[in-house]
């Protein structure tokens, strides 16, 4: 994936967001809180000017009752539903974080690719691959596509 690919995949994901949001009828504040970011950032999620990891968006998800295929589909959604209960949120996260890259290095591994040798192909900095794979740094679904695509 290009950087003008993943550019278009970001602010499609925005409007996927965004209109799964408006269909719960919640605020941006309330899903910023359910996955543990500021309303900031999950505004610029909404625009397509950043990119959620997959922990989060997996989080927005079941926040939302939405299944994760949404976020890869054509359909926008328009049911209502309830509230969700409190959970830690943070601490799934980070969990989940780490499980995708350990489950990214085994497969970087299992294809006998080295970091610098992904970082060529995928365009993405050395040091930002390891801290993916080191669960250090949540990884940008555009870029956790971009490097899928590599490998």
């Amino acid at each position: 994936m290009n950087n003008a690919q993943i550019t278009i995949r970001e602010k499609k994901l925005g409007l996927l967001i965004r209109d799964a949001r408006l269909a719960e009828r919640r605020s941006v504040k309330e899903c910023a809180d359910a996955i543990g970011v500021k309303p900031g950032l999950f505004q610029a999620y909404e625009e397509g000017r950043r990119s959620p990891s997959l922990p989060e968006l997996e989080t927005l998800v079941f926040y939302l009752k939405l299944p994760l295929s949404h976020f890869w589909g054509r359909e926008t959604k328009s049911d209502l539903s309830t509230p969700m209960a409190q959970t830690d949120t943070a601490r799934l996260i980070s969990l989940r974080q780490r499980m995708i890259g350990a489950l990214l290095r085994q497969e970087r591994n299992k294809v006998n690719m080295s970091i610098r040798h992904l970082s060529t192909a995928s365009g993405i900095k050395s040091a930002r691959l390891t801290s993916y794979e080191l669960g250090e740094r949540p990884i940008p679904v555009p870029e956790l596509e971009s490097i899928l695509m590599v490998m």
